[in-house]
């Protein structure tokens, strides 16, 4: 059953999407990118998923993303690193949260000393 709620979730996620990893340049291949690391996991295909990032056709008033959901999103680039890097380690091996959060944790300070830029967030 159609439910304009989770619409309107899968346009805002889209959204941060390119917010976060989104970077100036060729805008095709950088939609692409995004698409295909992450956007086809909302449902939609890469044209419906174009059509999510346009910021005056849907009106998202009163939807506000929950902070677990914005944190997340920013952290997707970090654990998919992390991940790479445990699987390099030893592959098919079990991983504890704690092991992967602290591996995670490795790539954020490595890439704060690297003098790549730190996104700030609001948490409400």
């Amino acid at each position: 059953m159609y439910d304009p709620s989770h619409l309107k979730l899968r346009i805002a996620v889209a959204q941060l999407l390119k917010t976060f990893y989104y970077e100036s340049g060729n805008s095709s291949h950088n939609y692409k990118r995004i698409y295909k690391a992450y956007g086809k996991y909302l449902g939609a295909t890469y044209d419906t998923f174009l059509n999510y990032l346009k910021e005056g056709k849907y009106d998202l008033s009163g939807m506000k993303l929950a902070p677990h959901i914005v944190v997340t999103t920013a952290l997707l680039e970090p654990i998919k690193t992390a991940c790479e890097r445990l699987y390099a380690r030893r592959p098919n091996a079990l991983w504890t949260l704690p092991e992967i959060a602290a591996e995670v944790l490795a790539v954020l300070h490595k890439e704060a000393e690297e003098g790549k830029p730190v996104r700030k967030l609001r948490i409400e």
